[in-house]
């Protein structure tokens, strides 16, 4: 899918609810984001906060997907310990192993559980580990994000402004 104006956004959804200058700023943001390799079905499935697409990009996520049976094949790892690692970590869980549905970045951050199995740590204890890790991350990274939208998007500023 290809849009490449005001009329082509606004007949995919992307401008849905959006008027004056709120409308503008996220027609300028979406042509920014085509103008950084971004295609118009990942700008879709990332609204309403197609802002976060670089940041994304930037820890991994480049919008490749994988299937489980791919993922246990790549690391030798069986796939009920990878979706048992998936739901540990908060991940969704793919609903097909052999369709691709998860997402690359994350296939490679559950595959790294492998080495903590390699030094002998029991797969059980490897699931707890990271159970307990995603935690304790995820209330720090809930106060990054904070910290930095605070930083990046001031009272008044459109959607593009923190792309300038």
């Amino acid at each position: 899918m290809s849009a490449t104006h005001e009329d082509d956004f606004a007949q995919y959804g992307l401008l849905d609810g959006l008027e004056g200058n709120s409308r503008q700023e996220r027609t300028d943001l979406i042509a920014w984001l085509h103008a950084q390799g971004f295609t118009t079905d990942q700008i879709r499935l990332a609204a309403p906060t197609p802002l976060l697409l670089p940041t994304s990009r930037v820890l991994g996520d480049e919008g490749r997907y994988i299937s489980l049976r791919e993922l246990s094949t790549e690391t030798g790892m069986d796939p009920e310990l990878l979706t048992r690692l998936l739901d540990a970590a908060g991940l969704p869980r793919p609903e097909d192993p052999c369709n691709a549905e998860l997402l690359r970045a994350d296939g490679d951050a559950i595959a790294r559980a492998r080495h903590f199995i390699d030094m002998g740590v029991n797969p059980d204890e490897t699931v707890a580990i990271l159970r307990a890790l995603t935690a304790g991350i995820g209330q720090a990274t809930e106060m990054m994000r904070d910290f930095v939208l605070n930083m990046l998007l001031v009272p008044g500023g459109g959607e593009r402004d923190p792309t300038r």
